[in-house]
């Protein structure tokens, strides 16, 4: 049982369960070479290190903080002429003391499966191009902020598992990295990558 303030959870497992993840985990924890993890991890930060600068201060302590994040259903609708779905995205600020949110969406559609392989990169597209929105209303004088936090990395690959991308795709995510990075430098904005879980064990 977990109680927190006037909150309770009733956590249930069954005891085999329970040993079948304890084993499973020390399993794994055993297979794992930490000292080629830590290598890869010493190599990635001898590779940004330079790119890595303090968060300055700011007066009284407070950050404005924006975080992003989209939505869509896990398997698309499929109609006769193709498939459908539909992509969410939107933010939360918090700044001054108060919340400033916004949430829209796109209807997107294809005439054949390719909107299953892509949609990832097409809501992580979406959520940057609302990042730079956010940094062009900055740069303009008409909002405040010191932050944006962003679901997963900051770069964002042309397809999952790197597979090869068309040119449009890429130039795509690509034009979309330039803007939002460059108005971040110009109005002096931190941008932060939550990363949940790791997708590769090798560094390209």
């Amino acid at each position: 049982m977990f109680n927190e303030g006037d909150f309770t959870i009733d956590l249930w497992i069954d005891p085999p369960l329970l040993n079948a993840l304890f084993e499973g985990a020390r399993g794994i924890a055993g297979k794992l070479n930490l000292t080629s993890v830590m290598s890869e991890v010493n190599e990635l930060r001898s590779r940004v290190s330079d790119k890595i600068n303090t968060i300055p201060n700011v007066s009284g302590g407070r950050y404005f903080t924006y975080a992003i994040d989209s939505s869509f259903p896990p398997s698309p609708l499929e109609l006769v002429g193709g498939v459908l779905t539909v992509v969410a995205y939107g933010y939360v600020g918090q700044v001054g003391g108060r919340t400033d949110r916004y949430v829209t969406g796109d209807v997107l559609y294809e005439d054949s499966s390719d909107l299953n392989k892509s949609i990832e990169v097409l809501s992580k597209i979406r959520e940057r191009e609302m990042a730079a929105r956010l940094l062009r209303d900055k740069l303009r004088g008409r909002r405040s902020m010191d932050m944006i936090i962003l679901d997963g990395e900051i770069y964002v690959h042309p397809l999952p598992y790197n597979l090869p991308a068309h040119e449009g795709v890429r130039r795509r995510v690509e034009d979309v990295l330039e803007v939002m990075l460059n108005l971040a430098e110009r109005t002096r904005t931190t941008i932060v990558g939550v990363v949940k879980r790791v997708r590769a064990s090798t560094l390209t």
